[in-house]
């Protein structure tokens, strides 16, 4: 779920809010950068993340400009598989707007499964849970070059 922050205020406050969580263990982000050039188009994330209950959320962000050339389902398959890997997590989701073909697309090429929809600020959104690692593990693989 992409945020939109009209403040200033807000946006400090989001940056500590990540800060904290980095610290604790509960947020990881990283870029996705074109390999020709190591240009950053959006980013992938892992939050909320909970070590005691092995799950979290994950979300991605990529600037319109790079849209269906595949960095955003690399960039994903990279934080699937860091939770997994890295992470020990057992239950992944994603938080979705039904609107969002593309991420539901992404979602799914991942493995993850619809499981419901809930309301939040904005609208509803759907949950789409990965629930453990993936059966084929070519999902955790890097594309081919």
């Amino acid at each position: 779920m992409w945020l939109r922050l009209s403040r200033r205020g807000e946006a400090a406050t989001l940056l500590v809010d990540r800060e904290r969580g980095c610290g604790a263990g509960e947020f990881a982000q990283r870029a996705i950068a074109r390999r020709s050039d190591d240009l950053m188009s959006g980013s992938c994330a892992l939050f909320a993340h909970q070590q005691v209950h092995r799950r979290a959320a994950i979300g991605y962000a990529l600037a319109s400009a790079h849209w269906g050339r595949g960095y955003a389902t690399e960039g994903a398959r990279a934080v699937v598989r860091m939770a997994y890997e890295d992470l020990g997590a057992t239950h992944l989701i994603s938080l979705i707007r039904p609107g969002n073909k593309a991420s539901i697309r992404i979602a799914e090429k991942l493995g993850a499964v619809r499981e419901s929809t809930i309301e939040m600020s904005g609208g509803p959104a759907h949950i789409f849970a990965y629930g453990g690692p993936p059966p084929d593990p070519t999902l955790l693989l890097p594309p081919p070059a």
